[in-house]
Parts: structure tokens; C-alpha cells; sequence
């Protein structure tokens, strides 16, 4: 289902971009360390909306951060693994969501 396969890209989007703002500190992930939680809501392509509940474990590991994401809905469920490396001010890494089975590259442009 194609508006299924737009929640697990947006929701990996939204989670790489969130570490990639994070890259201008001395150590770009060292203050995401733990667990975080929330919720919300999104549209559908035919025009419905579904609250969506989201659970998240952020990893830091040297220059790098692990990601672990899980959301769920009524009707949907994404699970995001993603694996990040700050060089300079740039981030790049790996995600890949389980409940899809889809899977990608992350290079950010350079983050002041």
C-alpha cells in the first residue's frame, strides 16, 4: 500500500533529519542519549486520519548514533533501525525499516 510505504519514508525522514540538526555541537550526539516518547496524528491519501503513538531509543557511540523507532497506528506500524556517523559538519548513515522492508542511504549537506 502505497500511503504505508509514505509513513515508514516520512517517519525515517523525520528521524535522520532530527539527528542531523543535532550535528553542530563539539559531540553531535552526545545529548540524545536514552528514550524518548509521543504522539500524534497523521493523513492518509484518501483523506483519513489516524492517531500514531511513537517510542524511540537514541544510542550515541563516539561520533556516532544508533536509532531504534518504533510507531504504531489503528492501521500501520513502522519499525526504523538507523545507524549515523557525524564527520565535520556533516551526518551520514543507514536506515532500514523492518515492517516494510525498506531500506536506504543518509547524507545531510553541511549543518551549521
Amino acid at each position: 500500500m502505497r500511503s504505508r510505504s509514505s509513513l515508514a519514508k516520512a517517519v525515517a525522514v523525520a528521524a535522520l533529519c532530527f539527528g542531523a540538526a543535532q550535528a553542530h555541537a563539539a559531540n553531535p550526539f552526545r545529548g540524545l542519549s536514552g528514550n524518548w516518547s509521543g504522539s500524534g496524528q497523521f493523513r492518509l491519501e484518501d483523506g483519513r486520519s489516524e492517531s500514531i503513538r511513537c517510542n524511540a531509543n537514541y544510542v550515541p557511540r563516539g561520533t556516532g548514533l544508533g536509532l531504534a523507532l518504533r510507531c504504531a497506528s489503528a492501521s500501520n506500524k513502522v519499525e526504523l533501525r538507523a545507524s549515523l556517523v557525524a564527520r565535520g559538519n556533516k551526518v551520514s548513515g543507514s536506515w532500514e525499516e523492518r515492517s516494510y522492508n525498506a531500506s536506504g542511504q543518509f547524507t545531510s549537506h553541511s549543518v551549521r
